[in-house]
């Protein structure tokens, strides 16, 4: 799925302190093009959902440099890939900034659905994934977690162990 995102974002400081010209104009908006949203594998396994913060230089030639993040390390991992494969327009060559990207595991949808990413506002973007399915399966019978059927059961495991010829 693709998606854009428009941010508002200044040219890059030498002190490094941020995104500066949050009063952009529309000629001055920032467009980022989220081609493959991604959950990180082991993130998504372990269950780790949360917010994460890029902040990064676009260079002149449109590549990410200088890209920091906050969050959880798995996360962050994950939005670092997401931001060095995006593409950006003209306008933000020679900026610095700053996306929050906010990891979701939904149960509501089906476990078959891709990886879906949408746009909360100027600065933030949503990536949700489905939950896995986990299977239960219980192999003791429910007797066996009484008092006498602990017994029983070690009874009925002493006596297997006798050879009578």
């Amino acid at each position: 799925m693709a998606g854009l995102l428009a941010l508002n974002a200044g040219p890059a400081n030498s002190q490094n302190e941020g995104p500066i010209g949050t009063q952009a104009t529309s000629s001055d908006t920032c467009l980022f093009a989220l081609t493959d949203p991604r959950y990180p594998a082991f993130a998504l396994d372990a269950r780790i959902m949360g917010p994460t913060t890029a902040t990064f230089d676009v260079d002149t030639s449109g590549n990410v440099v200088r890209l920091e993040s906050k969050g959880h390390p798995l996360l962050a991992a994950g939005a670092e890939e997401m931001v060095r494969s995006a593409r950006f327009n003209s306008v933000c060559w020679g900026r610095r900034v700053e996306i929050r990207f906010l990891f979701r595991i939904s149960g509501d949808i089906a476990p078959e659905t891709p990886v879906s990413a949408r746009a909360i506002s100027a600065t933030e973007y949503e990536i949700v994934a489905p939950a896995k399915v986990i299977e239960v399966t219980t192999s003791d019978p429910a007797w066996l977690f009484t008092r006498k059927g602990r017994f029983l059961h070690r009874v009925e495991h002493w006596l297997s162990k006798l050879r009578f010829w």
